[in-house]
């Protein structure tokens, strides 16, 4: 080998390692596609033991005295239908009956239309400074009692709630919750036809340990729009503390009224 072979020998280029292509886009297209389907798998096999859990742990309505450290206003001592709530662990995996409502009985019934009437007096709208607020009332005659338990959830019931102790342990300042809705609820076939009724009433009425409602909301629902009059406690008295105007589902709350 002469000299300039020697050369040209050193002269030749290194021979470069080939790197991994990049992924093309189709593949990283199908990878994520998998990697979502198998997520979604995992998720809906997890509802699935959810759903099965909790329906092994359902228990039916029964018939109990209402379990409440500080009064359960204005529900009077007796016997009531118990609606139990089961709710989900996610740490241990099983369920477990966290609570439940209590259905108004006749006593219960008459009790609770005598507060709500008193609350709805108050939405007075020449008292409140606007002539324009339509009336607004509930249809007492919708709301039934329930002395024994029913076959079905009752979608025109009063409900109680006994409230839990802070998280700290302490007494809440509200120690009841009674809510209702007098809108009716389609039947299984009218629910597949796309039915929907949405006039009434749905109500939150929270109660001090005094027996009397501390705060309130009561949404009273008419062709799609909304009036949401709040209520609360000023000086030892329940008042209106705003009212705000939904003219359909999909719009902004307008507030009408504030104190």
């Amino acid at each position: 080998m002469g000299l300039f072979d020697l050369f040209r020998k050193k002269e030749q280029p290194a021979q470069t390692i080939e790197s991994n292509p990049e992924p093309s886009y189709e593949s990283v297209v199908v990878d994520a596609a998998l990697r979502q389907s198998l997520a979604e798998l995992e998720q809906e096999a997890h509802n699935e033991h959810i759903r099965k859990v909790m329906g092994d742990a359902y228990k039916p309505p029964y018939m109990a005295e209402i379990d409440a450290p500080f009064g359960h206003p204005p529900f009077p001592d007796g016997m009531y239908v118990c609606e139990p709530f089961v709710d989900y662990d996610e740490g241990t995996g099983s369920a477990y009956e966290s609570g439940c409502r209590y259905l108004a009985n006749e006593a219960a019934l008459k009790l609770f239309i005598d507060d709500l009437s008193k609350v709805e007096d108050l939405i007075d709208g020449e008292a409140l400074g606007i002539p324009s607020l339509p009336p607004m009332r509930t249809d007492y005659d919708v709301l039934k009692p329930y002395n024994e338990p029913p076959s079905e959830t009752p979608w025109n019931c009063v409900s109680l709630s006994v409230k839990p102790l802070t998280p700290t342990g302490k007494k809440p300042l509200y120690i009841t919750e009674v809510t209702f809705s007098t809108i009716l609820q389609p039947t299984y076939e009218e629910y597949k036809s796309g039915v929907v009724y949405d006039n009434g009433v749905i109500a939150d009425l929270c109660y001090l340990d005094n027996g009397e409602v501390g705060k309130a909301v009561l949404r009273y629902n008419k062709d799609g729009a909304q009036h949401a009059v709040h209520f609360k406690t000023v000086d030892g008295s329940l008042v209106v503390s705003r009212i705000t105007y939904l003219p359909n589902p999909f719009a902004e709350p307008i507030h009408i009224y504030r104190a």
